[in-house]
């Protein structure tokens, strides 16, 4: 099974991270839809997904029953969690739970995690434009503080693979939202939005170190081997994972 380590992570004993690649080889003969899809809101059948993501649990020694999950809902919600399962209307987790694992479902839009490794806290954060332009990241950072004392100069992030600004082509209604360096109108007849940019910005503005921030250089929408594109593959998209967990 191929996996991509969240590096910035390593250094620290307490706090472990991944983002699950679709690159592997599974046969999903009855949802077509190839590859670790782990998302429970593609077309695939529930029990080929359920199976993909025990594989996958299985292959990182994460126990199922410890892993949180939130219907995504591209808002700003932030909840605290302290036991696996499925939750409610949200897009972002943290948690001061040892042993619990948070997980991110994603395919254009990015997963940002968030560790303070010396609080023992972590939040993990679904962020498409409608959410980051809503503020769902620095509401979790702010959770976080709030919730065990974390301090941002302390903290470690991650963006996951996703959408470029080459590829994510909006409407003049979503790049007006966005500050301008973000939008670039000169090179495509539409306006094209910068996500990962806009959202490493607001983790510099909540205070955390840029030292400390790791952005995944890589496309989703334009390396089909590895990754799933709800933009290029539409309904037929599957959901890469991205994980967090305190140990």
């Amino acid at each position: 099974m191929d996996l991509q380590k969240i590096d910035i992570f390593i250094p620290y004993s307490n706090v472990e991270g991944w983002f699950s690649l679709r690159n592997v080889p599974n046969v999903n003969a009855d949802g077509g839809i190839p590859g670790l899809n782990c998302g429970f809101n593609t077309e695939a059948p529930d029990r080929e997904t359920e199976s993909n993501r025990g594989q996958l649990f299985n292959e990182l020694g994460l126990d199922g029953e410890r892993v949180a999950f939130v219907r995504q809902v591209h808002g700003s919600t932030v909840l605290e969690v302290s036991g696996g399962g499925r939750f409610g209307e949200a897009d972002a987790m943290v948690t001061e739970t040892i042993g619990l694992t948070l997980a991110i479902q994603v395919a254009d839009c990015a997963a940002v995690l968030l560790a303070d490794p010396e609080s023992d806290v972590i939040g993990a954060v679904h962020a498409g434009w409608r959410g980051a332009l809503d503020g769902v990241l620095p509401n979790t950072v702010q959770k976080m503080m709030r919730l065990a004392s974390a301090r941002p100069d302390r903290m470690i992030a991650y963006i996951s693979p996703s959408i470029c600004q080459k590829h994510f082509e909006v409407g003049e209604e979503v790049a007006s939202r966005f500050p301008e360096p973000y939008v670039d109108r000169e090179r495509f007849s539409k306006p094209h939005v910068d996500l990962k940019g806009y959202l490493h910005r607001q983790l510099i503005n909540e205070g955390i170190p840029e030292n400390q921030v790791e952005v995944a250089p890589d496309c989703t929408m334009e390396n089909e081997e590895l990754y799933y594109s709800y933009r290029r593959d539409g309904k037929k998209a599957g959901r890469m994972l991205s994980l967090i967990r305190l140990n």
